[in-house]
């Protein structure tokens, strides 16, 4: 049990100039301020590789998030979140929020997230499966790309089961991503939330991304479009493992030893479901 009211709480409090790869949290709390994070608090120029958060995580102020509370120029692959995340403004299964050129790649949210706030709130009380919120000034790049969620997501006004707020004048993508968790909150987008120009005016790309239809957002992006953020159905979804790109396998498939892709059978020679039969990352999968 990690507590620490004051901020800067996780594993590790700050990372620079590092990696950290091949960890697993396991039963246990993190509670903290600002700043708090199940691997790292603070990010920056890092890479934090191959690790996977299943303790229950509060924070207070902002920048709650799985993995890390908040990342600057750095690099979140092969990651996952599997515990509830409360916070009170940019809560994130994966990050809280970003500064500069950061990367989400492969990763995925199965935990509940929320972000309370019993102040009058505005657009920073904000929650997302896989990164509330970012400041890419112009000439840096955010990507996320083949991430997906299956959380259910409730913030105080702007929710959205990827990507909450992308802010700063410079390149936003998405691509290959998924959610199916439900949206509670003023204002629900599936895929990317609302634009904020305070330090320039987002360049938003969207490529190859869908989102449950009925999980309680009325679109995927905002400005009301639903460009590269496609609703479907339960049983459109579980067939798109194809279309959302080479890092997905079948859920209830394994991969084995020589590379093929095979039923995923227990002892007693029944298949093995993961994820509700919604596609999977190829990483989550060993091969046998």
């Amino acid at each position: 049990f990690i507590n620490e009211s004051s901020g800067n709480s996780a594993l590790f409090a700050n990372i620079a100039n590092n990696e950290i790869k091949n960890l697993k949290l396991n039963n246990g709390n993190i509670k903290g301020g600002a700043y708090t994070g199940g691997i790292c608090a603070i990010s920056t120029s890092s890479i934090i590789y191959n690790c996977i958060n299943n303790v229950k995580i509060e924070g207070g102020s902002h920048c709650t998030g799985g993995i890390a509370g908040y990342a600057i120029n750095t690099i979140i692959e092969n990651c996952a979140n599997m515990s509830d995340i409360n916070g009170t403004m940019r809560a994130g299964g994966i990050v809280g929020a970003t500064e500069g050129n950061c990367k989400i790649l492969k990763s995925y949210n199965k935990g509940n997230i929320s972000s309370k706030s019993t102040g009058s709130g505005d657009g920073t009380y904000m929650s997302a499966g896989i990164c509330a919120g970012t400041g890419c000034n112009k000439g840096s790049e955010f990507i996320i790309e083949n991430c997906y969620n299956v959380g259910d997501i409730y913030g105080k006004t702007h929710t959205s089961g990827i990507y909450t707020r992308p802010a700063g004048g410079g390149n936003h993508r998405i691509s290959n991503c998924y959610s199916t968790g439900k949206l509670t909150g003023n204002y629900r987008y599936a895929i990317s939330g609302f634009y904020d120009s305070y330090r320039g005016t987002p360049n938003m790309i969207l490529n190859n991304n869908y989102w449950l239809s009925g999980c309680g957002s009325s679109y995927g992006r905002y400005s009301s479009s639903n460009a590269n953020a496609i609703p479907k159905s339960e049983s459109e979804l579980k067939e798109l493992t194809e279309i959302l790109g080479n890092e997905y396998i079948s859920d209830g498939k394994n991969i084995n030893s020589e590379g093929n892709i095979k039923d995923n059978i227990d002892e007693n020679g029944n298949i093995v479901y993961i994820n509700n039969g919604y596609p999977i990352l190829k990483w989550q999968v060993e091969k046998k």
